[in-house]
């Protein structure tokens, strides 16, 4: 076979795994993406795309010809990408991912205790078969619908309650009302057993048909476009029992899995224990679990948000950790650069959770303050190598002891770190002197 086309079988060898999750091997002049294979596999596989310029080919698996030692069958939905590499040992994913880490910035490596039935938070996608909803998870660039509610990765709790759930939906709405949903959420909470439940709607749909919707969970909104409507509410709160911390699940905001937010949480914890910031900023401070550790350690603490709803979460989360040493800011970062000097020179103590690399220009402006003893910045590992070179410039360096590589998600492959800048002692006796 000279010329490879789109349908065309191949058989390849799996050599590794690229960041994104993808098993990769060479064939003639191409690199052979495959997903859900791994490496040390010999796989026969079916071309879906072809990159003439990179050289690089897509392709499903269609037949495992020679399986790899740290194959685990955990999971047999077929078609399904929502994860990457499920059947592959845990461990074995850890390796691959500190070579990640490795290769740009060793960093010591915080993972999960198991890669399964840990999320107690699911989307997932409607169709209507057979005049019934079906939930599964959707690859839009395909436009493939993988039809399951039996995923692995979600506790049991979940399954329950949405097998429970869409028999209700599909017994009690009409077919126009079943065709109008386009996906489905829904949040459990381990600490009050309480489950939170959104349906989606396409853009449109007659809501009236879900007013008299009854459904088994402790909270229920139905979603139109940008608005929510209330079915039935009651708050959905949550504990990290290791910290003591509870927080309110708001269906207005992004919602994080509980394990995701822990990792993330304790680690910061554990830095504020040694760096013991006295007065702190927030910045992008989301539904303020961040502030409420800062605030422990700090006398004061500025918690700075734009969203009006976000802003009411951490309102809502101080009063129920009864903290009080919070002045809660509803502003963008650059706002606070250009109309809170004051706040700024009175800060020690800089904490962002950096969301895309622009906010690495306004870090650098409010680290030029000369108060400012530490940084700490939640961000995604390919923003580590940047953050190191702008903040040298304000006379910060980089405390790797005091930095984190922690898992996102044991069944993907990207990486969330907890980085810690301090200022170096002399660094303002260096300006005096060139001045």
């Amino acid at each position: 076979m000279d010329i490879l086309n789109i349908n065309d079988c191949i058989i390849v060898d799996i050599d590794g795994i690229n960041q994104y999750g993808n098993g990769f091997g060479e064939y003639k002049d191409y690199i052979i993406e495959v997903p859900k294979s791994n490496p040390g596999e010999k796989v026969k596989v079916e071309i879906k795309k072809i990159n003439e310029k990179d050289k690089i080919i897509t392709a499903s698996l269609i037949e495992i010809i020679r399986e790899s030692k740290n194959r685990i069958n955990r999971c047999n939905i077929n078609n399904c990408l929502f994860c990457k590499s499920p059947n592959l040992l845990y461990e074995e994913k850890i390796a691959i991912k500190k070579r990640f880490i490795e290769s740009i910035y060793n960093l010591e490596f915080i993972g999960f205790k198991v890669d399964y039935k840990f999320k107690n938070f699911i989307t997932l996608y409607s169709r209507v078969i057979n005049n019934n909803v079906k939930l599964g998870f959707l690859d839009k660039n395909r436009d493939l619908f993988v039809e399951t509610i039996d995923c692995p990765l979600y506790t049991d709790n979940i399954r329950d309650i949405l097998v429970k759930n869409i028999d209700i939906i599909n017994n009690s709405l009409n077919l126009e009302a079943k065709k109008s949903i386009y996906k489905i959420s829904l949040y459990y909470s381990e600490y009050e057993k309480t489950s939170l439940l959104v349906i989606e709607l396409y853009k449109n749909s007659d809501i009236s048909f879900f007013k008299d919707l009854k459904l088994e969970v402790t909270s229920f909104y139905i979603k139109s476009g940008p608005l929510f409507f209330i079915n039935y509410d009651k708050f959905i709160i949550e504990k990290i029992d290791e910290l003591d911390l509870k927080y309110r699940i708001d269906p207005y905001n992004k919602i994080e899995e509980r394990e995701l937010n822990s990792k993330i949480l304790t680690t910061l914890n554990s830095i504020f224990k040694k760096i013991v910031p006295q007065k702190s900023l927030v910045i992008h401070a989301n539904n303020g679990l961040t502030t409420l550790l800062a605030a422990r350690c700090s006398k004061i603490v500025y918690s700075v948000e734009k969203s009006l709803s976000l802003v009411r979460d951490i309102l809502f989360n101080l009063k129920l950790n009864k903290v009080e040493n919070v002045i809660v800011l509803k502003q963008k970062i650059e706002s606070i650069i250009e109309k809170n000097t004051e706040i700024i020179k009175d800060i020690d103590t800089i904490i962002l959770h950096s969301i895309n690399s622009d906010d690495i220009e306004s870090i650098a402006k409010i680290a030029n303050n000369e108060n400012v003893r530490n940084i700490i910045i939640v961000t995604h590992l390919e923003y580590l190598k940047n953050y190191i070179e702008v903040l040298s410039k304000s006379g910060f360096i980089f405390n790797k002891n005091n930095s984190y590589a922690i898992d996102r998600d044991p069944n993907n492959y990207y990486i969330e770190t907890v980085l810690s800048f301090k200022r170096e002692n002399n660094f303002k006796l260096k300006i005096r002197i060139k001045k």
